[in-house]
């Protein structure tokens, strides 16, 4: 029992050594260009997409089928909110009211091919469905910076599609 207390503490005090601290987690977000002038005062409605994609606040990354994440890397909202917040963000409002739902199925960086990869659907008002899919090139390596601002990029190549589309509408 005499020797038993100290080795409790000694194990105690050791104890900071066997276990390593869990990393900060940086949150990153996407920062998509502002497209164009807005040709009226009616702000783009975009509904929260459905997110069928897998990736939640984590950074996802794909090698092959295998599937990882950063540990120490989160988005600031979960997908389904952060790519209609860019777009709200991206788009400039319009002259009469459109109203933008989608859904999410690719949301992911594939480190084979060293690209951020968004996919996926959109609608205006109810229209038939269209797909959208970009691949934007990461400058530099896998890095969580470098993959929020490819990210970025394809959230402003989606909204341009969209702007394309509302501009198309009668």
């Amino acid at each position: 029992m005499r020797t038993t207390i100290p080795l409790l503490l000694l194990l105690l005090l050791c104890g900071g050594c066997f276990f390593r601290s869990t990393p900060e987690t940086k949150y990153y977000d996407l920062a998509p260009e502002r497209i164009g002038e807005g040709a009226g005062t009616y702000p783009v409605v975009l509904h929260e997409f459905r997110n069928l994609s897998g990736a939640g606040t984590r950074l996802l990354f794909r090698r092959g089928i295998q599937v990882t994440f950063d540990p120490a890397a989160k988005w600031i909202l979960p997908p389904e909110q952060l790519l209609p917040r860019a777009l709200g963000d991206a788009i400039p409002p319009q002259s009469k009211p459109y109203r933008v739902e989608g859904t999410i199925e690719r949301f992911e960086t594939d480190t084979e091919t060293r690209r951020f990869l968004l996919a996926g659907t959109f609608s205006v008002n109810g229209a038939p469905t269209q797909r959208f899919t970009f691949r934007e090139i990461l400058h530099g390596e896998p890095s969580p910076a470098i993959v929020a601002d490819a990210a970025s990029r394809a959230a402003n190549e989606l909204a341009g599609v969209i702007l394309t589309s509302l501009r198309a509408k009668p």
